[in-house]
């Protein structure tokens, strides 16, 4: 009877022994289920996919608002060009209209004290202003002769 009870024992323990490594098998099933090659593989897939397509999101809305500010800035050169040529061509109108107001003998000295950055418009100017007619008034006779006196005595250099 002894043996049949220390077989009895051994019958147990290994059945204790054969759950227990049929328990392991399960987990170590388990694991190998939840680290599947495959799909964390498809995750990674997933998710390169899902960053690479906010990254070009990003992308295109940066591209978009870069071609919005260069159009803006495009728009307000445009302004500024038409504004200055505007602002030029009302200058030039003042100055050949008043010129000829100017008697001869002072434009040339009137030209050459105004400061203009274009040569080439400053030459202009001063063969108009020796081409174009003198007009005059009773006042701008008075005026042209106390500015030749003012030249002739020296103070109109000033």
């Amino acid at each position: 009877m002894k043996h049949i009870n220390a077989l009895k024992g051994t019958v147990e323990a290994q059945s204790q022994t054969l759950q227990t490594i049929g328990g392991l098998n399960k987990i170590i099933l388990e694991v190998f289920q939840a680290l599947d090659p495959k799909r964390w593989s498809e995750e990674v897939r997933v998710h390169k996919q899902l960053a690479d397509e906010k990254a070009q999101a990003f992308v295109e809305r940066a591209r978009e608002e870069l071609a919005k500010e260069r159009a803006a800035t495009h728009e307000n050169a445009k302004a500024v060009v038409a504004w200055v040529d505007h602002l030029v061509e009302d200058q030039v109108k003042i100055a050949v209209t008043l010129i000829p107001y100017i008697p001869k003998s002072l434009r040339a000295n009137v030209l050459e004290g105004i400061k203009v950055h274009d040569e080439w418009t400053k030459r202009q100017l001063i063969d108009y202003a020796a081409k174009a007619p003198e007009l005059s008034s009773p006042q701008l006779n008075a005026l042209r002769s106390i500015s030749e006196m003012l030249s002739a005595s020296g103070e109109g250099q000033k």
